[in-house]
């Protein structure tokens, strides 16, 4: 009860009339009837039942109904005298509420730039991924090819006897490797 009572005290506070407000709940609260009421472990259907017990219904009836209407003028009275304080933070609200909506506006737009910037960073990333595998299996192949090539020989100027092509042209290494790769790939069953 004390704890109600403070914070009944602390809500009269600074409003004209509210010495003889904050009396009024004072009573209120220390009348036996609103006790009930103000414990942590109220419990409605044990009142309830209670009230039944002792036949005192249209009494606790009653004393609630006016208990009610005295909450319900110092309820006025606090929303009068605290008038402006009560429009200031409406206003407070009003205002937060709209910097929220510009907040989430401008998170929106944010979201929207990176959802682009990932569409653009996506397509070339996979094409990295997809080429850097390519490599890789290429690497292998060749890796493989060489591996069986260890016992070949490589093909020189002699190999090659067309007339129309001279052993000391810088054409003649890059051609004679060619036509050496070209033959040296062919599978057994391609020369059958």
């Amino acid at each position: 009860m004390e704890g109600g009572d403070g914070g009944v005290s602390m809500a009269g506070r600074g409003a004209p009339g509210s010495g003889a407000a904050a009396a009024t709940v004072r009573e209120l609260l220390q009348d036996e009837c609103y006790s009930d009421f103000l414990n942590e472990d109220f419990d409605v259907k044990t009142y309830t039942s209670q009230s039944i017990h002792q036949a005192v219904i249209a009494e606790q009836l009653a004393k609630l109904a006016q208990g009610i209407s005295q909450l319900d003028k110092e309820l006025h009275l606090q929303v009068v005298a605290r008038h402006e304080d009560l429009l200031a933070q409406a206003t407070g609200i009003e205002s937060l509420e709209g910097v929220l909506q510009m907040m989430q506006t401008r998170i929106g737009a944010l979201q929207g730039a990176v959802d682009r910037m990932k569409a653009k960073i996506i397509e070339p990333y996979n094409k990295i991924v997809a080429r850097t595998a390519q490599l890789a299996r290429l690497q292998l192949i060749f890796q493989r090819r060489q591996e069986n090539w260890n016992g070949l020989p490589f093909p020189s100027s002699e190999d090659f006897s067309d007339p129309g092509i001279e052993p000391k042209s810088p054409v003649f290494p890059t051609v004679s490797l060619l036509f050496w790769i070209t033959f040296s790939f062919r599978s057994p069953q391609s020369s059958e």
